[in-house]
């Protein structure tokens, strides 16, 4: 096993005219998820009320919930097949929603300037090609903050000059690897904006919990002590050839 990761960090995956993601089409989806009621919608972690996820429709019994998942993973199946196309191993994804109400900071301010990765330590268990990945689709454009760095050394600090914010467009995704600590952006407009999730794992035991692998210092030990491990590893195979 190879702790070294060869894929882009982050993508962007624009929507392929024959994917039909029309204007009306994310109108649609959006009324469907205002409709949602206030309950299904839950606090991401450290965030408040501002920035909600969508976690009623994977409660047992809630047929609307089902039904509102449907449209979701509808919405999102080419470009989650797009990305299992390029790695065949991730077969499996799960799919959710986010919300951001208006004026609310950027997810990297909630947290006391701290990035985030979906995926704990343990990913690194995988073989690379086998390792989860995250999307998040833009039903209204939203700006994410991600780490850009060519070497991660596995130090918990944040450089403010390393991390980079990018636009996602209505209709464009941006897809990204367990390694990439990120945060969502501030939203400074007057209005609610939405957008649509999903976790894509090899083996549906890697879906993630609620939580956030924060990075700070103790999970940057775990993180490095399981790299160290796998290169352990490595070298001792190789010796014994």
């Amino acid at each position: 096993m190879s702790a070294e990761d060869h894929r882009p960090k982050i993508q962007m995956v624009s929507p392929a005219p024959m994917w039909n993601i029309s204007r009306e089409s994310k109108e649609t989806m959006t009324k469907v998820l205002e409709g949602c009621p206030d309950g299904w919608w839950e606090n991401l972690p450290g965030q408040g009320s501002g920035r909600r996820w969508l976690r009623g429709i994977n409660e047992v019994g809630k047929w609307n919930g089902e039904v509102v998942k449907q449209r979701i993973e509808s919405m999102m199946r080419p470009y989650l097949e797009f990305i299992k196309n390029q790695y065949p191993c991730l077969r499996y994804w799960r799919v959710g929603a986010l919300q951001t109400k208006p004026n609310t900071p950027s997810q990297y301010e909630k947290l006391q300037n701290q990035l985030h990765s979906d995926y704990s330590e343990t990913a690194l268990q995988r073989e690379p090609g086998e390792r989860p990945m995250s999307m998040i689709m833009a039903l209204d454009a939203f700006n994410f903050l991600y780490e850009d760095k060519d070497d991660d050394d596995g130090d918990d600090n944040v450089d403010d000059d390393d991390i980079c914010s990018i636009t996602v467009r209505s209709g464009h995704a941006i897809a990204f690897t367990n390694e990439l600590f990120h945060a969502g952006g501030e939203n400074m407009t007057k209005k609610t904006i939405y957008r649509l999730f999903a976790y894509i794992v090899s083996d549906e035991k890697d879906y993630p919990n609620s939580k956030v692998f924060t990075k700070n210092r103790s999970n940057m030990n775990k993180l490095n002590a399981a790299r160290e491990r796998i290169e352990r590893g490595n070298k001792r195979a190789k010796s014994s050839m």
